[in-house]
């Protein structure tokens, strides 16, 4: 059985759990991750997936940064360490993983892309990033805390957000209102979440009059900016973006890029991006190839 009809069968494994929540915003607990056919392939043999790290040089010099960069440089520290992780499926036979022994850092205000083949494990990485699946061996390390000592609820709801590439926004609610319901999911104690959340859209480009408009009436690179907004809403540490950019046109790419890279760069947050564009690992400070 190849690794997108054990998906279709085996809720507990990382597609199949990521697209279980439908259009839950994020903070919800069981959060979705659209594009699930990338962690889906097997590595026969058990054959270790080796990663490739390039730096693109990309990184400000804090020497000449001022005081902005004597911040970056406190936030520089790594934030996400994973070690040895492996992902195999529980009926997988002897020797087959999603994902195997794959190690790297990830240090705040720095952007990383992960990229790699159809089936090298992108999605899997993203999954145990993200809490939505353990490592079968290995550790994924945040903060100085094993994601197996956590609450995973409380982790994704306040020290990640996650960001997709169909931007999983409720076409029921507004602008404002997808924004601030990722503010109640999180508990984030906000005195005015309304104005909280019209700070947010203009961070990301979008003007005040967009903030009473259901999102099925903006354009997709709108709604990502939107989806942006809302994985900010209660200041995470870390921000994941599967193929973020996936369905944009490239002026919009663009735009959506360098709210990504003004995140790490100016707020010394860390960036991961899931990606198979050549845009994002230009614009990226470190590519990690699966392989």
């Amino acid at each position: 059985m190849n690794g997108k009809a054990q998906d279709m069968q085996a809720s507990n494994e990382p597609e199949a759990r990521m697209a279980a929540g439908g259009g839950v915003p994020v903070g919800a607990g069981a959060m979705p991750v659209p594009g699930g056919g990338e962690g889906a392939g097997v590595v026969p043999g058990g054959a270790a997936i080796a990663g490739a790290v390039r730096s693109t040089g990309n990184v400000p010099d804090a020497r000449t940064a001022g005081a902005a960069g004597a911040a970056k440089a406190e936030t520089g520290s790594v934030l996400l360490s994973i070690r040895g992780a492996s992902y195999r499926y529980a009926d997988a036979a002897p020797g087959e993983y999603a994902l195997k022994d794959v190690s790297h850092d990830f240090a705040g205000g720095k952007v990383y892309a992960i990229r790699g083949r159809s089936g090298a494990g992108k999605t899997t990485m993203l999954a145990l990033i993200s809490g939505l699946e353990r490592c079968t061996e290995g550790s994924v390390v945040f903060d100085g805390r094993d994601l197996k000592d956590l609450n995973l609820d409380r982790y994704r709801s306040r020290d990640i957000g996650i960001v997709f590439q169909s931007y999983n926004l409720l076409p029921y609610l507004t602008v404002v209102e997808n924004i601030i319901l990722s503010m109640d999911i999180s508990g984030a104690k906000i005195a005015d979440k309304k104005a909280e959340a019209l700070r947010l859209m203009r961070s990301v480009g979008l003007k005040d009059a967009y903030a009473d408009r259901k999102v099925l009436r903006i354009s997709g690179g709108e709604q990502q900016r939107v989806a942006i907004a809302r994985s900010l809403s209660y200041n995470p540490k870390m921000i994941v973006a599967d193929e973020p950019t996936g369905n944009l046109d490239k002026e919009t790419e663009a735009d959506i890029l360098d709210i990504l890279r003004r995140l790490a760069h100016e707020e010394g947050k860390c960036v991961i991006i899931v990606t198979h564009s050549p845009n994002v690992c230009d614009m990226a400070d470190e590519v990690f190839d699966l392989q």
